[in-house]
């Protein structure tokens, strides 16, 4: 999915507003060598390396078109992670 604002957020801050939004624990951070010696593990690098990189959309093409957010990324996330929650 694709999570696009005018307010960007990391990969990071969308997963910890997640966890938030599930009353679970923030998610670990690992530090920069840990994450750069398992993105060159086999399989596993593939997925680890997708968790490093931060992609931001821009919402300006969109909005040319009409289509406006009811809400913000922030509170769509959290209120997609209190539905899964119940």
């Amino acid at each position: 999915f694709f999570v696009a604002d005018h307010d960007v957020l990391t990969s990071g801050e969308i997963l910890a507003l997640l966890a938030e939004g599930v009353h679970a624990p923030r998610p670990l951070v690992l530090s920069g060598p840990v994450t750069s010696a398992l993105a060159k593990l086999p399989y596993v690098g593939q997925k680890v390396a997708m968790f490093l990189k931060d992609r931001v959309y821009d919402v300006a093409g969109l909005e040319r078109l009409g289509l406006r957010a009811r809400m913000s990324a922030r509170e769509a996330l959290l209120r997609t992670a209190a539905y899964y929650r119940s």
